[in-house]
């Protein structure tokens, strides 16, 4: 039997770290052996789904709370929205390999990074893509969400682009794309979806300031967090 003409295998966690070790440049990381391990092991740490709560007035008092222990983290492990992209997510991986054969693809898994830069930071990527001629990495940022008015716009929703300039900057990767699976519910019970990709480069004059300002801005609310005295922001701009 010959060997299939193209590989569209997305590869695990593991296989990444057999190619590119536990540290870069930019970055150190480690393989959790379960989600458990995974979320005792990025604690006290400031991931990227957070970024946006940093920028976000009232947010921000909450993730304070949540860090310093004044209140429980909230629980979405029963949100109909979470599960369904845990379900989703590994299928639109596996497409989105099929559909891009010049690249191989690699499930983030329980892999945590952790910036040498910022040692506060970390992330975890839902897809990285490598390319196989240049060696090039890409973040990819899958999302499942129901359709709304945000998603008629250039660019993605300003909490999803906090979320991959901060993955950036702890990972180093300059080439990042959102890819939300939105899927809307007709009146006949069936559901209608589709896909989009926002594609970004960090490096980009208009965007590397903002990655900067980002990270200033997570670097003061952690100095917060460590001291126990939360500072009151009135007003925060959007990231666009």
């Amino acid at each position: 039997m010959s060997e299939p003409a193209f590989d569209f295998r997305v590869r695990s966690a593991a296989e990444f770290i057999g190619r590119f070790g536990n540290e870069g440049d930019v970055w150190t990381a480690t393989l959790y052996g379960s989600r458990e391990e995974w979320l005792a092991g990025r604690k006290g740490h400031l991931g990227a789904s957070a970024a946006y709560m940093v920028l976000d007035t009232e947010l921000r008092k909450r993730l304070f709370d949540e860090m310093t222990g004044r209140r429980a983290h909230e629980d979405l492990s029963g949100n109909e929205l979470v599960q369904r992209g845990v379900a989703a997510e590994p299928l639109v991986r596996a497409l989105i390999a099929v559909e891009n054969p010049d690249w191989e693809f690699y499930d983030g898994g329980n892999l945590l990074f952790v910036s040498k830069r910022k040692p506060f930071a970390s992330a975890t990527l839902d897809c990285i893509a490598v390319h196989r001629e240049t060696g090039e990495l890409c973040d990819i940022e899958l999302k499942e969400a129901p359709w709304s008015n945000k998603w008629k716009g250039e660019y993605a929703p300003d909490g999803y682009f906090a979320q991959v300039m901060h993955q950036s900057f702890v990972t180093g990767i300059n080439h990042c794309v959102i890819h939300p699976r939105i899927y809307l519910r007709r009146d006949d019970g069936f559901t209608t979806s589709f896909e989009r990709s926002y594609e970004y480069w960090m490096d980009d004059e208009a965007i590397a300031p903002q990655v900067t300002d980002l990270m200033e801005r997570e670097e003061k609310f952690m100095d917060e967090v460590r001291n126990g005295r939360y500072r009151p922001v009135l007003s925060l701009p959007s990231v666009f």
